[in-house]
């Protein structure tokens, strides 16, 4: 189950780096617009590339300690939280790419 765990934290960070790269080709192209208003205020604040990065920082991190801290005391309520999040992200990725490829 650890490995299993370490894995869906991997391919969350792999999600967020095909997140950034989709949101930014859609929010410079003109096509796309971030329809998260706390992502939308963080990007006004900081700037496109450093609200990104950092969401992505974040967020992976998350997976990562959720992966590693809930592995021996609760590693079905990790599996659950991760593959949530994950369904998540290729769900944001899909809208990406229907917004840049209309």
């Amino acid at each position: 189950m650890t490995i299993l765990l370490y894995l869906l934290a991997a391919l969350l960070i792999a999600l967020n780096v095909a997140d950034w790269r989709t949101t930014r080709a859609a929010i410079l192209s003109g096509r796309g617009r971030e329809a998260n208003p706390v992502m939308a205020f963080l990007i006004a604040r900081f700037g496109l590339d450093r609200a990104l990065i950092g969401k992505g920082v974040c967020v992976a991190a998350f997976g990562v300690w959720i992966a590693a801290s809930a592995a021996k005391t609760a590693p079905y309520d990790a599996l659950a939280t991760l593959l949530v999040i994950n369904a998540i992200y290729v769900w944001v990725i899909r809208n990406n790419l229907r917004a840049l490829n209309p």
